[in-house]
């Protein structure tokens, strides 16, 4: 166990817009303590889920919590953090650990870079068919001619009329 309360943060370099990311809390505790907490800020707008040893996500102030911890346990606090769909650019989680009552800031990584998220391109489909037999197609063929410029996965979500030839 180490002699010095700490707190270090990691989490990855970036996240894409409308994904989540794990964010993780280190604490190191000396012995002399009886008491900690920690906390982190989230960037307005994102949301916190999946949060370990009976942490919250406080939605009004963007606070993810833990604690009060009566021991010297050491932790590794961690939570996946949600970027909103229109999220772009850099952003700062900020955190807070109190060792018996002494305030002190998360170290380790704070900034984050979101990457905004761009629409995939759908092309018009042209198929062939017999007159008087059905046209069946797949979902692979149907996607062939589709992209994302982010290289995300490409699904059908539904296919709500045919008519005349002609399906949207």
């Amino acid at each position: 166990m180490s002699e010095r309360n700490t707190v270090s943060r990691s989490l990855p370099a970036s996240v894409r817009a409308s994904r989540s990311i794990w964010v993780t809390n280190q604490v190191s505790v000396g012995t002399s303590l009886t008491l900690y907490a920690v906390e982190d800020q989230v960037p307005s707008g994102w949301t916190a889920s999946e949060i370990n040893h009976e942490g919250l996500f406080d939605p009004q102030s963007g606070k993810v919590k833990w604690g009060p911890f009566f021991d010297v346990t050491e932790r590794a606090l961690s939570y996946q953090l949600a970027a909103p769909t229109n999220s772009g650019g850099w952003v700062t989680i900020r955190g807070t650990a109190s060792f018996n009552a002494e305030l002190m800031p998360v170290s380790g990584v704070s900034n984050l870079l979101a990457i905004a998220n761009h629409l995939p391109v759908a092309r018009e489909d042209v198929f062939p068919r017999l007159p008087g037999l059905p046209l069946v197609l797949s979902v692979t063929n149907l996607l062939a001619n589709d992209s994302d410029p982010d290289h995300d996965p490409l699904t059908v979500m539904e296919v709500t009329s045919i008519r005349d030839g002609r399906g949207t």
